[in-house]
Order: structure tokens, then sequence, then C-alpha cells
């Protein structure tokens, strides 16, 4: 270092970039404890984002879910318990066709293919759920079809960021495009 020279390029870099993460901080702490929002600003966020999230009322076949204002505990698992029944009884039907010596190669091949997509499926919607509940959702059912993801929420009213954090989730355990993303609140 030469005499007289107290700061170089890369004292000054160094400060530069020590300030931007002091900044990045203090604005991560500021978001996240005012829940999403700045503080200050206590407007409803409405900004939009791709695939905009469709909601749906918590109704199940126009049936709505609430007892005397209050939602069945047993909500969530009994749907959990109907999907893993209807998938069990598939999933036996194709072990059962491609156990069968008297079914053609070409059945068995697309009943080992059937079984090999129900298992990434349900991977995929035990990772959704696992990843939401982990980032504070209290309850959540993830269904994955043949052309979209349903991911229902326990919650009276998401947040913008949620919806996101949701968004990102489920496309990213599931490989649907974002606009095949459903989240349906439960309250």
């Amino acid at each position: 270092m030469k005499k007289g020279k107290v700061f170089g390029k890369k004292q000054l870099t160094l400060a530069v970039m020590a300030v931007a993460l002091c900044g990045a901080v203090w604005l991560n702490m500021e978001y996240s404890a005012s829940g999403g929002a700045f503080s200050g600003d206590d407007s409803e966020p409405t900004a939009s984002y791709l695939g905009q999230a469709q909601f749906v009322d918590g109704s199940v076949d126009g049936e709505t879910v609430e007892t005397s204002g209050k939602l069945e505990t047993d909500y969530f698992a009994k749907n959990r318990k109907e999907r893993n029944e209807t998938r069990n009884e598939a999933i036996d039907e194709l072990e059962d066709t491609v156990a069968d010596a008297k079914v053609k190669d070409e059945v068995k091949k697309a009943a080992v293919e059937k079984l090999a997509a129900f298992t990434t499926r349900m991977d995929a919607e035990a990772s959704i759920e696992s990843l939401l509940k982990a980032k504070g959702f209290k309850d959540v059912l993830a269904i994955i079809g043949d052309n979209d993801v349903n991911v229902m929420v326990k919650i009276d009213k998401l947040l913008e960021s949620e919806i996101i954090q949701i968004q990102d989730i489920a496309t990213s355990q599931s490989g649907y495009p974002l606009e095949k993303v459903k989240i349906i609140t439960v309250k």
C-alpha cells in the first residue's frame, strides 16, 4: 500500500458491498415484520403477477364445508383419506393388470407407466403439502390432476406474499405452469 493513501479500490468496493448488504437485511426485516407490506402501507397489495391466482370460495360441489361458522376439523383428513383410497384402488387395478399373464405387453407397459405417474404425483403432492406446512400454513391439501394442480389451504385470507409462496412451491414440485395452479382457501 502506498503512503498517504487510506482507501484503495478494494476497500471502497468492500465498503459499498457492506452497506448494500446491511440495506438488504434491513429491508427484509422491515418487510417480514409487517406481514408482507411495508410499515406505513396499510392498503392491500394490488400488484398482479404472472398466472394471477384463482380463488374458490371454500365450498365443495356447491356445499359449504362450515358447520355453525366453524370448519370441521377433519375436513382435510377426510379429503386426504378419500384421495388416497381412490388412488390405492386405481393402483391395485394397475398392479393386477401388470401381474395378469393374459394381458398383452402393450397394455402392461401402459399400466406400468400409469403406476409411475401415480407415484410421481403422490410424491409431488406430499412435497407440496410438507413445504407449505413448513412455511407456516396450518393445513394443506394438494391434488395434482392430469392438467392442473389444486392447493387447498386452511386460512381465512391469503396475503400476496403467501400466494406467491404457494404458487412457487406448487409449480416447482408439480412441474405444471403457473396458470395451471389453483389456490382454494378453506376457512
